[in-house]
């Protein structure tokens, strides 16, 4: 990187200060204006009339989905492409807990910054925005019908930032590979008194399966988990219930291992069915969340950038302690293009994430300082790439050698 990159580099930082109160104004008005998944209706209005005021060629509606869009900037040339991406949903009764005003805010910030130095350089800034992260409604999991649809086929990286509280920045926190199921259990009504023993018991064959996976528990991964709930298990105490469900979830750090899983709970099943002789259903519910895979050479750049932001980087050791958490349709992102979420603490006090504590934290003088360095680091880190075609090609190695 010569002295003229690194000043196209400072120009784009300085842009984030001149767009501050653009950017802070779209993480308080998501704030103040919470919408479910797949209803993020004034979330995108918002985000779209803002990237097109500042010269953004806007797709709305992308691949059918009513609150999902694409926006670009081109430079001299289409390549690289480097994409931000966008969440925006809420959740039901805490609001942004999950901190998605501030990813949108960020994402929004840090792509408008760069095309004002864009003109001058080879390369195009997108953001996609991507509803429904918490699973709400029929775009749940967007990013996952986006990669199968191939939105991110001619993407040369991805970024985004995801806001989280503590200590440590995190570049390298893996998430796990999710599939969640409906577990139904058909039996025979009877009298739970009278004929007991005419009766076939749903609710019994719901429970055999949960202490058959509570023992299989003991034996499976650190890296995976199992855990479930009852819907339904009868509706009076003196009936024999001829109908129970259950909502079943399997999480492994890969792919694989969840489907060794997936057999051996399939069997905790079949044996509750046989046990009681009811009749058993299983059924997919929503898509299958990937594992999220980490790219050591796009970590070291953000980490960097991270670093001359002021904050610190979560040591190997801490992530070899914590391991895998969570899972996220970023991860199926990362299964076909370079692609990092950055956690970026908004405070250094620790506060559990989906609380309305969480949410009110985005908001505080603290949060909104932090809310404009992490699109520094989103800033810094794109330009890197732009600007050093080594560099993009030495993250673009390490996701083909993946």
């Amino acid at each position: 990187m010569d002295n003229n990159d690194k000043n196209y580099k400072l120009e784009a930082l300085s842009w984030v200060d001149k767009l501050s109160n653009e950017i802070l104004y779209i993480s308080e008005y998501l704030y103040m204006n919470p919408e479910l998944g797949s209803e993020e209706y004034k979330a995108c209005s918002l985000l779209t009339e803002i990237l097109a005021k500042h010269g953004f060629k806007i797709e709305k509606e992308l691949l059918g989905m009513k609150t999902a869009f694409k926006a670009s900037f081109t430079g001299l040339s289409e390549k690289p492409k480097i994409a931000f991406l966008a969440e925006y949903d809420a959740l039901p009764g805490i609001g942004h807990g999950c901190g998605h005003n501030v990813i949108a805010a960020t994402a929004v910030g840090a792509a408008i910054a760069i095309s004002k130095v864009l003109p001058e350089i080879e390369g195009e800034i997108m953001v996609i925005g991507t509803p429904a992260e918490e699973g709400n409604g029929p775009y749940a999991g967007s990013k996952i019908i986006m990669v199968e649809r191939g939105v991110f086929k001619d993407i040369d990286a991805v970024l985004m930032m995801h806001p989280t509280t503590g200590r440590y920045a995190a570049t390298r926190t893996e998430a796990l590979a999710v599939q969640g199921f409906k577990v139904v259990f058909r039996g025979r009504t009877a009298h739970a008194a009278a004929n007991p023993e005419m009766g076939i018991n749903a609710l019994n064959a719901v429970m055999i399966m949960f202490r058959g996976i509570d023992a299989l528990r003991q034996h499976i991964r650190r890296d995976a988990r199992i855990h479930g709930i009852i819907v339904k298990g009868g509706e009076a105490s003196n009936v024999i219930p001829d109908y129970a469900e259950a909502r079943i979830g399997i999480r492994a750090a890969d792919i694989n291992y969840l489907n060794i899983l997936k057999e051996k709970v399939f069997n905790c099943i079949k044996g509750a069915a046989i046990m009681t002789e009811a009749k058993y259903e299983i059924e997919e519910v929503g898509p299958l969340y990937r594992e999220k895979k980490i790219y050591h050479k796009l970590a070291d750049i953000v980490d960097k950038n991270l670093e001359e932001h002021g904050f610190k980087v979560m040591p190997m050791e801490e992530y070899l302690r914590r391991g895998p958490v969570a899972s996220t349709d970023f991860g199926n992102v990362t299964q076909v293009v370079p692609a990092i979420s950055a956690s970026i603490p908004i405070t250094d006090q620790i506060i559990p994430g989906h609380s309305r504590e969480f949410a009110e934290a985005t908001m505080t003088e603290e949060g909104k300082k932090r809310t404009i360095l992490s699109t520094k680091v989103l800033v810094g880190s794109a330009m890197d790439l732009f600007l050093n075609k080594n560099l993009l090609e030495e993250v673009k190695g390490e996701f083909r050698g993946n």
